[in-house]
């Protein structure tokens, strides 16, 4: 956010305002949390972005004095940059004003204002894998990107460069801003089940064909389970026999839940049923 919104800020080129706090933590955030804010990196940030989207400088009583000096600099610099974000999208920002829901537009403006960067940052990295047909996995997050190793591989191969360097010359080409990126690599699903799952456990106790038969029984009793759902149960096999029996028995309770509440569900409905149904018409019958 705050290296959009300085670089939004460069690009209209405001007469007369300074946004030297917002440079500060948009050029080295964690400098600003250990010599200005006084505080570990992940306290400092919460309170940055806080202080930047309008909250009260009061709310953080454990800062440092100091800090506090550069959180109400901060908080008047980001006040002229709502004002500034209005003034550039002043047709939806007198939309918003109309709106009787919305009690604070203008922080309402400026977070669209760096979103729409974002959005096209995101679209420019995307458009690098799309315009050379790389397959494999992508991902949008709101901080990044997230791409199967396969394809990073297929574009490194193909370009002859690192693909932090390929997405910043994409950028840098179909967006006027730049950006920092960050290799975060993280394990695959298969890597973290490999981690941790010891299948030598469990086969010393069953065999394998019980825990392949056990999610044979689980898949045909409720239907096929999504990945989230296979990954919590696997991620809870550790031991050997009590871990497997833990599990199966935990997955039966979620069915004997599930048929409980759809039972509960259809009396219900019948119930309503028969009170509609035991209600005078409110028709007169004529005698015969």
């Amino acid at each position: 956010m705050f290296t959009s919104v300085v670089q939004l800020f460069d690009l209209v080129q405001p007469k007369d305002i300074a946004i030297p706090s917002w440079r500060a933590v948009a050029e080295n955030r964690s400098g600003v949390c250990a010599n200005q804010l006084k505080c570990i990196d992940s306290v400092g940030k919460q309170s940055l972005m806080e202080v930047a989207n309008g909250a009260a400088v009061t709310n953080f009583p454990n800062i440092h004095k100091q800090g506090l000096a550069f959180l109400t600099a901060l908080s008047t610099e980001s006040s002229f940059l709502r004002g500034l974000a209005c003034s550039q999208l002043h047709a939806e920002y007198l939309q918003l004003r109309r709106s009787s829901r919305n009690h604070w537009p203008e922080a309402n403006i400026v977070a669209v204002w760096w979103n729409a960067v974002e959005d096209s940052i995101l679209q420019a990295m995307l458009s690098a894998f799309q315009q050379d047909r790389f397959t494999g996995h992508i991902s949008c997050h709101f901080d990044g990107i997230l791409l199967r190793k396969s394809l990073v591989k297929s574009m490194e191969e193909n370009s002859g460069m690192n693909v932090i360097s390929c997405l910043k010359e994409a950028v840098s080409k179909q967006t006027r801003f730049k950006v920092t990126l960050k290799d975060n690599t993280v394990p695959s699903v298969d890597e973290l089940l490999a981690m941790k799952l010891k299948p030598s456990e469990v086969a010393a106790e069953f065999g394998m064909d019980h825990v392949a038969r056990s999610f044979l029984e689980i898949e045909i009793a409720g239907g096929t389970i999504d990945l989230e759902e296979f990954v919590s149960g696997c991620m809870q096999l550790h031991g050997p026999a009590k871990s497997l029996q833990l599990a199966k028995m935990s997955y039966e309770n979620k069915l004997t839940r599930d048929a409980v509440n759809t039972m509960g569900a259809n009396i219900r409905t019948i119930m309503a049923r028969m009170e509609m149904m035991m209600k005078p018409s409110g028709l007169i019958r004529e005698p015969l």
